[in-house]
């Protein structure tokens, strides 16, 4: 499956980079914003009942950061490659079952990620914005994984386990955007398709939500 997926977005990638030059209009510049993510699938609720607690899922706001190349072709159709340090993973709030306090489990996992988007967009003569509808592949490389635990006024940080968390997650994003003049706006869904967790059969996925504010610069 994932040697599948390398090679769809593998050819994906090289159909932007190798692009001609004469039908292609390039666009590129740095890009920054918002991520919200959590983590999803079947296994990604913790009842804790057992453990004298109750444990409600929510999400670790961060933000992401990078830059993009886009390929248009035409007034319809673009291709755009991303690289982008992304900050994942989720929380939980913890309540103790007798009442006697409560806390919080946070899981920080960066990644650099390599979306390559497939754009559809309207663009009108005279006109200086051009909304879109983008969706591709991603792949991400982990940087970093942490644990942080809060408890009262007491909180704790360590590393995850070296083999706790695949250091490659796959996803697909999809969302729209809209261009005014040079300034590029992107509301995304990042939604993941491989378990978090290392060697486990559990469905323990990581997904999210981010906005984002580019400025892009025409080189061709």
């Amino acid at each position: 499956m994932k040697t599948r997926m390398l090679g769809t977005f593998a050819l994906a990638l090289a159909l932007a980079l190798s692009a001609n030059p004469v039908q292609a209009q390039v666009t590129v510049g740095p890009m920054a914003g918002v991520s919200i993510y959590t983590f999803t699938g079947s296994d990604a609720n913790i009842y804790g009942e057992d453990l004298g607690a109750n444990f409600s899922k929510t999400s670790r706001v961060g933000f992401l950061v990078g830059g993009f190349a886009e390929f248009e072709f035409g007034t319809v159709f673009a291709i755009e490659p991303q690289l982008l340090w992304v900050q994942k993973g989720g929380k939980y709030d913890i309540d103790l079952t007798d009442g006697s306090g409560s806390g919080s489990l946070t899981f920080k996992l960066d990644y650099i990620q390599v979306p390559v988007l497939f754009k559809a967009e309207y663009r009108k003569a005279g006109q200086d914005f051009a909304p879109s509808l983008f969706a591709g592949p991603a792949v991400a490389f982990k940087t970093s994984c942490k644990l942080d635990v809060e408890a009262g006024s007491a909180s704790v940080s360590d590393d995850c386990p070296a083999d706790g968390v695949n250091s490659i997650g796959w996803s697909l994003i999809f969302g729209l955007g809209i261009e005014f003049e040079r300034l590029v706006l992107q509301a995304r869904y990042d939604l993941g398709l491989s378990n978090v967790s290392q060697g486990s059969a559990e469905d323990f996925k990581n997904g999210g939500w981010g906005i984002t504010l580019g400025y892009g610069f025409p080189i061709r």
